[in-house]
């Protein structure tokens, strides 16, 4: 998905202000807000800062077919976990209004900061906190929804194959096919495995993920199809390694955060190789997404080249 313009950005916030201001007019459960400020306007969707009766909340508006369905999810992702995490040390939002056929849902805003922020500013050792305490509210989240499946190992590994010819150019097709050929080869070391799913997150990445002293929040819920545990993980790990490079990484990662995203035993019980396969399925994706920064898109190379230059046993490996 291409990036927005500055300019299309601006005007995708104001209409999505003027829109959430006419729905104000005529949705009684709206009457009275107060619209702030946009703060994330995206192809197709525009996230507003708003007071409801002076709790202050977060409206989100999707357009597109598709907007009714996103914003069913988000309420049914919501209602899912509210009774376990509307409260305590790991939390979701609580929810306040949904127009599915408005494409709108209305979100309490929680406090805290966003974790991209605070691991911008830690030293390892906090950093190690911050990645636990995130990895406690995963399994918190997928609590009571796991099952144990087959791992679709030759799915992943061809779909990554054809996956590598998209790519934009002859560099990156050259980085994503060795990723494919590196993800073939463990075949046979994954196959047949045995492997954890849940309705887990989805877009798990320190951009979602809020906290303060005393509680973790996740936000942009709106999975309700179960897929595996490793998903998630890799993707927190593969966006930090890449967002906050460290000097000697492990096949490409950052030995701190990989220690602190297992800690809990998010994947205990997994098979060896699992991890770093999906790291590899991850990498691919990003180097092929369109919506990558110059210096996200480099970052991945990097951490592709250290994936690809160690050839040690994925058995050896988490």
């Amino acid at each position: 998905m291409a990036k927005l313009s500055f300019l299309d950005k601006l005007e995708m916030m104001a209409k999505g202000q003027a829109r959430l201001a006419a729905l104000s007019r005529t949705l009684p459960e709206l009457s009275g807000l107060e619209i702030g400020d946009s703060i994330q306007a995206k192809p197709g969707r525009v996230v507003i800062a708003a007071e409801l009766n002076g709790a202050p909340v977060i409206a989100k508006l999707v357009d597109g077919p598709g907007g009714m369905a996103e914003v069913e999810r988000m309420e049914a992702a919501l209602a899912r976990r509210l009774p376990r995490m509307g409260s305590g040390p790991f939390r979701v939002p609580r929810p306040v209004h949904f127009a599915p056929e408005e494409g709108l849902a209305v979100i309490e805003r929680v406090p805290g900061r966003r974790l991209q922020d605070l691991l911008a500013e830690a030293d390892e050792s906090a950093r190690r906190v911050l990645l636990s305490r995130t990895a406690g509210w995963l399994g918190a989240y997928a609590e009571g929804s796991e099952k144990e499946v087959t791992f679709g190992v030759r799915f992943w590994a061809k779909n990554r194959a054809e996956a590598a010819a998209t790519g934009r150019d002859a560099a990156t097709r050259a980085v994503t096919d060795a990723i494919a050929d590196r993800l073939a080869e463990q075949v046979p070391v994954l196959s047949d495995r045995i492997i954890r799913q849940a309705l887990i997150h989805g877009d798990f990445t320190p951009l979602n993920m809020l906290m303060d002293e005393t509680a973790v929040w996740g936000v942009d819920l709106s999975l309700v199809t179960h897929w595996p545990v490793v998903r998630d993980v890799a993707t927190m790990l593969v966006f930090t390694s890449t967002a906050h490079p460290v000097p000697r990484p492990l096949w490409g990662v950052d030995p701190a955060a990989l220690d602190a995203l297992l800690s809990t035993g998010l994947l205990e019980g997994h098979p060896p190789g699992l991890l770093r396969f999906w790291a590899g399925v991850k990498l691919s994706m990003d180097l092929l997404s369109l919506s990558n920064s110059a210096r996200r898109r480099g970052a991945a190379l990097d951490m592709a080249e250290h994936w690809l230059a160690d050839r040690s046993d994925f058995r050896d490996g988490p």
